[in-house]
């Protein structure tokens, strides 16, 4: 398996959610019936398997999720869970400068999200956000992109 940096993975799945809903047409129930099975809850646990955190992750490959960094941060053990179902998790690859984090999952058969060319971001287009914030379980909301930036090597950051 070639890792792919989480970060490219994050714009990739902005772009590919963004493209799908505009280019398909989709309306925001249809868009979030396609999407909803690639986004799982995270939930961290410390050494005496007490809860501490949870945050929101998303199938990018067979068995690999990307979730932020500092969800796993200050956890010893965490799963995949969604509805009534848990997986046992482990990081694959840390990408703290830009707090993402790709997790692997033996066994799990969730289906990845199609991921876009990032060049087809743009100021001004319309997105979605699939999560699971404050303890809620798989929500949906709407934005634009309000900005793009570049790194010096004119590459998105």
């Amino acid at each position: 398996m070639t890792f792919v940096s989480p970060r490219f993975v994050a714009l990739m799945l902005l772009a590919t959610i963004s493209a799908t809903a505009q280019a398909q047409g989709l309306a925001p129930d249809i868009l979030f019936e396609k999407v909803s099975p690639s986004v799982w809850v995270v939930q961290t646990s410390d050494a005496q398997g007490r809860p501490v955190g949870r945050g929101s992750a998303v199938v990018t490959a067979p068995g690999r999720l990307v979730t932020n960094c500092h969800v796993l941060a200050k956890s010893n053990s965490f799963v995949v869970k969604r509805d009534n179902v848990s997986y046992g998790a482990t990081l694959e690859f840390p990408d703290p400068e830009r707090d993402l984090c790709q997790i692997k999952v033996a066994n799990f058969t969730a289906p990845a999200v199609e991921l876009a060319d990032i060049n087809k971001l743009g100021v001004g287009a319309k997105v979605y956000a699939i999560g699971n914030p404050r303890g809620l379980e798989v929500t949906l909301s709407d934005g634009l992109i309000s900005g793009l930036r570049k790194t010096d090597k004119d590459e998105l950051e």
